[in-house]
């Protein structure tokens, strides 16, 4: 990783929870639905489908 990745990402940017939010969000949008999430996070939207 850069310096700055280092110094700035949070370490919720490589969880696998991030991973699995945008496994969740690219198969959704691969099938060509409508992501209504109504302010909620990936992760319980992906939990509640």
């Amino acid at each position: 990783m850069s310096e700055n990745s280092v110094k700035l990402a949070n370490k919720d940017y490589l969880t696998v929870a991030n991973v699995i939010s945008w496994l969740y969000l690219s198969n959704i949008l691969n099938k060509n639905k409508k992501i209504n999430g109504n302010l909620q996070w990936v992760l319980e939207m992906c939990r509640n489908s």
